[in-house]
């Protein structure tokens, strides 16, 4: 092989490279794109975090403001609107759902919005976690293996089955 083939299969190499790198970087947003200025109302029907921020029982209204931001509006107390914004990924569905619905993590007793799906769309939200979402979801499994390395404490019929099986051997 000569310098010049070689340099020549370098070069569609790199080319060939470069093309995969552009068509992979640019597939998520070719596929999954986000409305922007779409609004959703929810009735939810229970307590829910967004952030550091408590939100009770009511209807909200979900407003996309740019392709990586979501806004919380609760229904006006007192005069005032309670809202919080989130951070939110677009992703692509494999089956377009029938129904609009919001997704929520039960974690630690608190529930957070995870996801958000609208009627017919073949794209839905995934929230971005939040610091004390993750803080919630890291004491909760210390929580559990804390139990899990306990002791179980011995009980008359648990002793009865020891006895029974140390007098089998």
């Amino acid at each position: 092989m000569t310098f010049a083939t070689i340099a020549r299969n370098l070069k569609l190499a790199a080319t060939a490279f470069a093309t995969l790198l552009t068509i992979t970087s640019t597939a998520p947003t070719a596929f999954a794109q986000v409305n922007l200025g779409q609004t959703a109302k929810v009735q939810i029907p229970f307590a829910f975090e967004v952030g550091s921020r408590h939100f009770e029982p009511g209807l909200y209204t979900l407003h996309i403001q740019s392709e990586h931001i979501l806004q919380v509006q609760g229904p006006q107390l007192q005069g005032k609107i309670d809202s919080a914004t989130l951070m939110i990924n677009a992703d692509s569905n494999v089956i377009k759902p029938t129904t609009g619905k919001a997704i929520f993590q039960h974690v630690d007793g608190k529930y957070f919005l995870a996801q958000l799906f609208t009627a017919n769309s073949s794209t839905h939200l995934d929230c971005v976690k939040s610091p004390e979402q993750i803080h919630a979801q890291s004491n909760a499994k210390a929580e559990r293996l804390a139990r899990q390395s306990q002791p179980t404490p011995l009980t008359p019929e648990s002793k009865t089955e020891l006895t029974t099986l140390a007098l089998l051997r």
